[in-house]
């Protein structure tokens, strides 16, 4: 099986976690995938990265996965901070992740929600 890992800069350089209104570039992700077939991307790195390899991804049918430890904080399900939506279900990051379906995460409502924090 082939894999394509996105990290920061292979997601697309600098612009990748910019939420300016500016066009995207996912030049990194889509050069893997247009040069060789991909089975599978694992994306872990900042939320809005994330969610730009998931739309990039989505548009080929590309099965991908994303860890979001990044918002966990205590790990035990207790605080409830990194509660997301998954599929339409809230879900813990730390109970039933950190990994899940890239397509089915609400990145929108979890971006807002990691905004909280700063």
């Amino acid at each position: 099986m082939r894999e394509a890992w996105a990290v920061s800069s292979a997601a697309g350089g600098e612009d990748a976690g910019r939420e300016s209104g500016r066009r995207r570039r996912t030049a990194g992700v889509e050069s893997v995938i247009n040069r060789e077939k991909v089975d599978l991307v694992v994306a872990i790195g900042p939320a809005v990265m994330m969610k730009f390899v998931s739309l990039t991804t989505k548009k080929y049918d590309i099965p991908t996965m994303v860890s979001l430890n990044t918002i966990m904080v205590d790990g035990t399900g207790m605080c409830g901070a990194c509660r997301v939506t998954v599929d339409g279900k809230t879900k813990f990051v730390c109970i039933d992740g950190p990994e899940f379906d890239a397509h089915k995460v609400d990145f929108d409502e979890m971006i807002m929600r990691l905004r909280a924090y700063n």
